[in-house]
Formats: structure tokens, sequence, C-alpha cells
């Protein structure tokens, strides 16, 4: 449990320091060096680079992870990203935008090995001590995450209108850097057998993996979680990139009104990450999950901006109210998605929990960090270049298309299921070895 908690607390803080400049950098920026396009253009950078970081260190991290020691990856990811947090403090004291255009995309550069390896990490010792609760445990994360994501662009924003710039970075580094130290000394004197390079560092364990990321994607259905996984972060990666702007330039509201709202969709997003991670838990089927956050964002999106298909004016009234069920719809895709992925693989007998944990996390990091990095740096320029309501419009367009192709893929892969004798929750050891030979094999017409 002291593991356990460390890891859980880590997470929420590391989301809240990532996150702190959401709410008033595009401002600071604009203020600074002025509004041309190409400034936003570099902001969206700075806002995305961590998570095109994540996606291409992800399964680095895991392929070495249970060798290197899952706490010792932990521990040294956190200090990474808390030195680079309060790096960030010092910025505005350069004078040159080239200059600090290029120290902000490296400082995150850093910062985004570092947020690979925490979370990890992290959620491959939560799936190792907790093998028979994957829902509650992805609930938990989905929920800490949000939190820290909530809370971040808020106080940044709150900090900056009353501290200045440097504040909301020193502050949240520092807390983290506390934080991680404590979970340090906790580890070492836990002596939990997750990995007891501090306890026994001559018994440091050396296992490799037993399933490889090739052996996980020739599952047609992981790519199914991975195309759920892609459309919820849209959500958070659109809403965190554009609100703050758009809100301080079309409503005219303060960096603080601007990351309240932000602060609305995340507590809505940790709600129900947790209740949704519970109830499947409890045994609610995880695609009926994934069918209802996809049915509850399309219907919501369009009131977000509002997109130029609605007849209604933008209001701050309509900007709150927007981001409660998107923060809904959210919370039940990212939670469902990863549960998916590991029932879908624990069916198919593939890999120890502690193998599925690992892979499945830098399945999920990579994932997640790719559309949230392309939104990042999208979300702002779009905005700029056609205005956030036909951003909004074409987003809903996305959302009908991908429920299609999903939609068709469950029900094909309902008949397969049961055509091989699969059952949701179970497996018995024929029908998991015809589904090992099946799942395992390359693609063709002819296995499949």
């Amino acid at each position: 449990l002291v593991v356990a908690g460390c890891a859980v607390t880590s997470i929420f803080f590391v989301a809240q320091a990532v996150s702190v400049l959401l709410g008033f950098f595009t401002g600071e920026v604009v203020q600074k060096f002025g509004n041309g396009f190409d400034r936003h253009v570099v902001v969206g950078f700075v806002f995305a680079v961590p998570s095109a970081v994540e996606f291409c260190m992800s399964p680095l991290v895991a392929k070495d992870l249970t060798s290197a020691g899952e706490r010792n990856v932990f521990i040294v990811s956190s200090f990474l990203v808390s030195s680079t947090i309060i790096v960030l403090g010092f910025m505005n004291r350069i004078e040159s935008w080239p200059a600090f255009a290029g120290l902000a995309i490296t400082t995150r550069v850093i910062q985004g090995v570092g947020t690979a390896g925490q979370f990890t990490s992290v959620y491959t010792i939560l799936i190792t001590l907790f093998p028979d609760s994957s829902g509650a445990v992805n609930g938990a994360i989905r929920c800490m995450n949000g939190a820290g994501y909530a809370i971040g662009p808020a106080v940044g924003a709150f900090m900056y209108d009353y501290g200045g710039y440097g504040l909301p970075f020193f502050v949240t580094g520092s807390l983290l850097a506390a934080v991680t130290f404590v979970s340090m000394i906790l580890f070492i004197a836990d002596g939990a057998d997750v990995d007891d390079y501090w306890a026994k560092p001559k018994e440091k364990n050396t296992t490799k993996a037993q399933v490889t990321f090739t052996q996980i994607l020739r599952i047609p259905w992981i790519w199914m979680c991975e195309m759920m996984l892609l459309y919820g972060m849209m959500i958070p990666g659109l809403l965190e990139s554009s609100t703050p702007h758009y809100m301080r330039t079309t409503l005219h509201a303060s960096a603080s009104q601007g990351g309240l709202s932000l602060l609305v969709y995340s507590l809505t997003y940790c709600a129900t990450a947790t209740l949704s991670g519970f109830v499947m838990t409890k045994g609610v089927d995880r695609r009926h999950v994934q069918v209802l956050g996809m049915v509850l964002a399309t219907m919501s999106f369009p009131f977000y901006g509002p997109a130029s298909i609605l007849p209604i004016h933008p209001s701050l009234a309509l900007a709150y109210f927007s981001m409660v069920p998107l923060g809904i719809a959210g919370g039940l895709l990212l939670t469902a998605a990863p549960e998916d992925m590991i029932q879908t693989l624990k069916e198919r007998g593939v890999g120890d929990s502690r193998d599925v944990g690992a892979h499945v996390a830098a399945l999920v990091v990579s994932t997640m960090s790719l559309v949230y990095a392309v939104t990042m740096v999208l979300g702002p320029v779009l905005s700029k270049a056609v205005g956030l309501r036909k951003v909004a419009s074409f987003i809903v367009a996305v959302s009908l298309l991908h429920g299609g192709v999903w939609l068709i893929a469950l029900i094909v892969t309902a008949r397969k299921e049961k055509r091989l004798g699969l059952q949701r929750g179970g497996t018995t050891d024929i029908c998991q070895e015809r589904a090992e030979q099946i799942d395992m094999m390359p693609f063709s017409s002819q296995n499949y």
C-alpha cells in the first residue's frame, strides 16, 4: 500500500507540474514577443513536445523496465520532471525570441523523457500489485492524472495573475521534488517485492519481458483500443490547448476564468474515471462503457465553441456547461480503453501481469501522447487560422466517422469471439490455445 500510495500520488503532482503553464503561457508569449502566427506555432510545440517525446520513449522504457527496476525508473524520472519545471520559471528573463523558443522546447523535450519513464513505471507497479483489479487501477490512474491536469492550469493561472511568471513553476516543481524525495525514503523503508533494488541490491531483477510489442500488435482488437484512445485524447488535447486563449480573446475572460473552465472539465473527468473503473471491476462490460462515452462525446462536441453548425452565440456560461459532458465522455473512454487492452491480452493468455502491465502502459502512454502532441500543436494553430467554431464542427464529423468504424469492428469481433468460444472475462484452455494460434500469427486473409 505504501508503494501504491506513492505511485498514485506522484501521478497527480507530475500532471500538475507539466500542465501548470497551459493557463497563461500563450498570453505571456503574446505579451512579450507579439501576436504573430509563428509565436502561436511555437507555443503549440511547447505544449506538445513532452507528449511527442513520450510517444517515442515509452516503448523503449517498457522494453527494459523490469531489468532496470520500476522504482528506480520512477524516482529518476520524477526528479527529472521537477528540475525541468523549475528551469522553465527562469525563462521570462530571456529577451531574445529565438533563444526563448529554443530553450523552452529543449526543456520540454527533457521533461517528456521524465514523464514517459514516470507513467510507465507507475502503471507497471500498480498492475503488478493489483493484477485482478485492473479496472480500478485504470480508474485511479486516470483520476489522479485528470486531477493534476485540472489543478495545474487553474492554480498556474491564479499564481500567474497574482505572483508573476516564475511563481507557478517554482511552486509546482518544488512540490514534485519534495514528493519524490519522500517517496524514495518510503520505498527504501518499505522493502516491498515489486523491485527490491535498495533492500537487496545484489538480487536486482534482470528478467526480460516474455511478450513483445510485435505479439501484442498482431491482435486486431488492440488496434481498435488504440483507435479509442486516439479519439478520447482529442478531447483534453483540444480543450487544454485552445480554451484558455479562446476565452481570453473571444469571451474577454481572465486567465483565472480560463483555468476554471479546465477545472470544471477535469474534475468531472476525475469523478467519471473513478466511477467507471469501479463499475468495470464489478463486471460491467468495458466495451459498453466505451460506446456510452463515444455517444456522449459526439453529442457534446457541438456545444463546445459552440460549433458553427449550431445557431448559438458563444458565452461564458455555455463554455462552462460544455465542459461537463465532455469530461464525462473523456473519463469513460480513457478508462475503458486501457482496461479493454488488458482484458483482451489476458483472455488470450499473453504474458504474465508484469509484462502485460509494462507493455500496455507503453502502448497507452505512446498512443495518448501522440494524439495529445498533435492536438496541442494543431489546436492553437487551427483556432487562430479558421476559428474554434469551425474546429468544433470538424471534430463532430470525425466523431461520427470514428463511431461508425468502431461499431462495425465491434460487431465483427463479437461474432469472431463467439465462433472461437472466447468469452470476455475468461477463456478455457482449449479456446485460449486456439486464440493464441490465431491472434499471434501475422495478418493474412488465410489466418483471418
